[in-house]
This record gives structure tokens, C-alpha cells and sequence, in this order.
């Protein structure tokens, strides 16, 4: 992944340019978006039956079986499956907030505005 120092934005997820370089070879590359570059990583590793890197095996298989739900008919191991759950409890207790801030924001303006319309006609 190569990123340009003179761009405005130091995001490190929108690079300049990004390949893919499997056991020490340029694969492809001059990749546009890095998410596309994910995707085609993934599709070779699938292809060319290649084994995760030994460090990165159990990244890899997080993102593979939750993130892309892609099953290989193995069951999660723990240490993953605790680390889907937080993820789960996290999302639910943000989308429960959500709910709550819509619901509060909702019950003020609806009030709010039926009292203005009231207002209106005395």
C-alpha cells in the first residue's frame, strides 16, 4: 500500500495505490479502492488454496466467517467467538441508543409541534 504524502487526507484506508503481493510477488496491483484489494485478496487466497499466514490466521478467519460471512463449516474458536459476541452486544447497545435518542427526539418535536398548532387557532 503505498500512500502519497502530499494528499490532503491521511487516512490510511483511501491509499494512492495498492497491490497485492502473495510469497514475495506482485500479484496485482495499481488496485483503486482498498476495500477492493481486500476482496481480491480474499479471492485469491480461495483460488490458489493458500493457507493464512500463520500470524494473521485467526484475523483472517474473523473477517472470513463474521465480517463476510463466508462459512468453511468449522466452528468459530473461542477466543473468536467471545469476540463476536462483544461486537454483537456493542452494535445492539448502539442501535438501542439510537432508538431511544429517535424516540425522545420524536415525542419533543410531534409535542412540540401540536402545541404550536393549538397555539395557532386560539
Amino acid at each position: 500500500m503505498v500512500v502519497n504524502r502530499g494528499t490532503a487526507c491521511p487516512v490510511y484506508l483511501n491509499p494512492a495505490s495498492t497491490a497485492i503481493v502473495v510469497e514475495d510477488d506482485v500479484v496485482m496491483s495499481d488496485i483503486p479502492r482498498f476495500a477492493d484489494a481486500f476482496v481480491l485478496l480474499f479471492g485469491l487466497i480461495y483460488a490458489l488454496h493458500l493457507d493464512y499466514p500463520k500470524k494473521l490466521s485467526l484475523t483472517f478467519s474473523f473477517i472470513q466467517k463474521v465480517l463476510m460471512g463466508l462459512d468453511d463449516g468449522k466452528p468459530l474458536k473461542p477466543c473468536l467467538l467471545s469476540l463476536k459476541n462483544d461486537l454483537l452486544d456493542v452494535l445492539f447497545l448502539i442501535l438501542y441508543m439510537t432508538y431511544i435518542f429517535f424516540g425522545i427526539y420524536y415525542i419533543f418535536f410531534f409535542s412540540f409541534q401540536c402545541h404550536f398548532q393549538f397555539d395557532a387557532f386560539l
